[in-house]
């Protein structure tokens, strides 16, 4: 998908309750293929100098919803683990080739870990620990530092975390035969 994108999946909340959640006004939600929403994403990017992405996709997976964001990376954010995960269970995984990897995990607006892909002894959260023996399982081994040799594919190993937690194998999963729901969202 791109240098910069972040996929959440957040259980049991419809496309339309995440976007909402996310400050889409619901009269601004609407079907969109992918390639309709990375054109809107990369138009607002344009207009925005680089700093805005604007738009979002969600669509349903499962009990899950999958929210996707083309060269954003709101998922990684603290406020918005909190918030779309309140009542319910959020995974977000999140690359950006310019900055730092991340992935979060909380429970019902309690952040129970997060962490850059790239210092994985540094994690934050309730309990940074609760997925030691997940991470390790996905490839992601929380004893390495920095001088040890890297990840081979740090994301590939996020999104085997992921599965591990949704049940979801996103790797065999193609946006490009998906249908979205897609908002703008405003930031405040």
């Amino acid at each position: 998908m791109g240098d910069i994108y972040c996929v959440s999946f957040i259980r049991d909340l419809s496309p339309t309750e995440v976007l909402t959640r996310l400050g889409a006004e619901p009269d601004s939600i609407g079907k969109v293929t992918f390639d309709e929403l990375d054109e809107r994403v990369m138009a607002n990017i344009q207009e925005t100098d680089g700093l805005e992405a604007g738009h979002v996709g969600a669509t349903s997976f499962d009990d899950w919803t999958l929210l996707v964001e083309p060269w954003g990376g709101r998922g990684a954010l603290w406020e918005v683990l909190t918030e779309l995960s309140r009542g319910t269970e959020m995974v977000s995984v999140c690359r950006n080739d310019y900055a730092s990897h991340m992935f979060g995990y909380a429970i019902d607006g309690d952040v129970i870990t997060n962490f850059m892909l790239e210092r994985l002894k540094d994690r934050a959260g309730s309990d940074p620990s609760r997925l030691t023996a997940s991470m390790r399982a996905a490839g992601l081994d929380p004893d390495h530092t920095p001088e040890d040799d890297g990840v081979d594919d740090p994301i590939a190993c996020a999104f085997a975390l992921a599965t591990r937690i949704t049940g979801i194998a996103f790797a065999d999963w193609d946006p490009h035969q998906t249908d979205f729901l897609g908002a703008e969202i405003v930031p405040d």
